[in-house]
């Protein structure tokens, strides 16, 4: 928070005259507090915004009320660090988003405040301050647990090209709230059936008021838990055009068949099944996302054990037809020899995250998904609780060496592997072998101090900082 003690409150005389008695002198009055020998009104407007670069986003709106000079100055510092607007944190209040937006509204892009939890944990956040002094440049809008009125949203959201709603409450007539959004590229709606009163039996849980055809629509988030699957399948019929998928639901055939067959063009797709699980599960259906023939990114959860086993085989039916993955995130799957076997099909992997990871699999299984995966940049292994992990100092030398293109290693959880001095500089060596400017960087994680230990000075550390980093940490 900026000093302003050396502002004076009172107002200067531009002269004194004498006065009688029963008479009285009057003040002009002027916009600028006077200016004392500490006054950060001595300052010019370069060193003031200079200082205002480094206040936080309170200050700035405290600082632009001190005179009419420092508003345009604190305009400036707000536009230039906080056009993208993010209100979050706990104990927020709706007084503190409204004097933002009611001092900085006009400059921002877009609000995010999906992070924001009230102080009051009953209250919504009010959302009204957006519609009323945001008109001029918003783009984007994200909302958690914040009040909707239909009436007053409907034009803005007409001109917005991001939107993302998760468990809002609408007030007013939301059946045309969405109808003519020509401008929308990103729409992600998550509702609370739970919400925001379960004894308010008259409250509206209808959400078939999304359901509309966006032109310009690129990616579509979605929670189809509950209630909210068909409403789902009505919104992708209409926009088979999206690129990437974003949807909360049970991992089961029927989504996935309802993804194939629409979106033709799909280029990415998270399916995130909680704790949930499948009513159906045929290994038929869930091999028809390799019906996708544009899919590059893939993160999805198994949600069953059905689906868990089946890794190996979806891997082969991409590689089968030749489709581009390039990001693959497997979580809750069993990861097995043979499925790494599959995985190693895949040469336009750059990105790879396997979660649960098999007890059989050897440090001669691990080692190729590095070396054998010519585009990885990326690698991530998680080996769970109770696998007594086979990744040696020797075969993550090799990993590093040969891998190319690697820029980044974790692993997860990782047992029975201990990291002296000399280790750290065999590792160095291999990275400094590859002969390209790649700096690596690999995150250690152990929940066993006792079999994976890290140590290695600091200052050996620091000296191969531009080529190596290993950052260890233990749960």
């Amino acid at each position: 928070m900026a000093d302003s003690s050396g502002l004076e409150n009172k107002r200067p005389r531009r002269g004194r005259s004498a006065t009688k008695a029963g008479t009285s002198t009057s003040e002009p009055k002027t916009n600028a507090p006077e200016i004392s020998s500490n006054s950060l009104l001595r300052l010019n407007d370069e060193s003031l915004q200079k200082l205002f670069d480094h206040l936080d986003i309170e200050s700035l709106c405290q600082m632009a009320n001190v005179c009419k000079r420092f508003q345009p100055i604190t305009q400036e510092a707000f536009s230039r660090r906080h056009r993208e607007f993010v209100f979050k944190g706990r104990a927020c209040k709706n007084s503190e988003f409204r004097r933002v937006l009611c001092k900085f509204g006009h400059l921002i892009t877009s609000i995010d405040a999906s992070q924001a939890y009230m102080a009051d944990y009953n209250e919504l956040l009010d959302a009204s301050a957006i519609v009323k002094y945001c008109n001029n440049n918003l783009e984007s809008v994200i909302l958690q647990r914040a009040t909707i009125d239909c009436d007053a949203f409907k034009p803005l959201f007409s001109r917005l090209k991001r939107i993302e709603l998760f468990k809002c409450e609408f007030t007013g007539n939301k059946i045309d709230l969405f109808k003519n959004c020509p401008n929308l590229e990103i729409f992600s709606f998550h509702a609370d059936f739970f919400g925001p009163d379960p004894l308010n039996f008259n409250y509206d849980r209808s959400i078939g008021f999304v359901v509309r055809k966006f032109p310009k629509l690129k990616c579509l988030g979605f929670d189809c838990n509950y209630v909210g699957f068909a409403t789902f399948f009505d919104l992708l019929a209409l926009n088979p055009h999206v690129k990437e998928i974003d949807i909360a639901a049970k991992s089961e055939d029927m989504f996935i068949q309802a993804i194939a067959e629409y979106s033709k063009n799909l280029e990415s797709f998270a399916m995130h099944s909680g704790d949930s699980f499948p009513e159906e599960q045929t290994r038929k259906g869930f091999l028809k996302l390799s019906n996708l023939k544009k899919l590059q990114r893939l993160c999805i959860e198994a949600g069953d054990e059905i689906y868990g086993k089946l890794v190996g085989p979806l891997m082969d039916a991409f590689a089968k037809e030749k489709v581009p993955i390039n990001y693959l995130d497997l979580s809750e799957f069993s990861i097995g020899p043979n499925d790494i076997k599959s995985i190693l099909k895949l040469k336009t992997m750059k990105v790879l995250l396997l979660n649960n990871i098999e007890k059989a699999v050897t440090d001669a299984d691990l080692v190729p998904l590095a070396t054998q995966l010519p585009l990885l940049v990326h690698l991530q292994l998680d080996f769970g609780e109770k696998v007594k992990t086979p990744i040696t100092v020797n075969g993550l030398v090799k990993m590093v060496k040969d891998g190319k293109q690697l820029k980044y290693l974790a692993l997860v959880r990782v047992q029975n592997l201990k990291i002296d001095k000399k280790a750290f500089e065999n590792i160095l060596k291999a990275v400094q072998s590859r002969r390209n400017e790649n700096k690596l960087t690999i995150d250690i994680n152990t929940s066993s101090k006792k079999t994976t230990t890290f140590n290695v000075p600091e200052h050996v550390q620091q000296a191969s900082s531009a080529h190596l980093k290993i950052r260890y940490s233990s749960e």
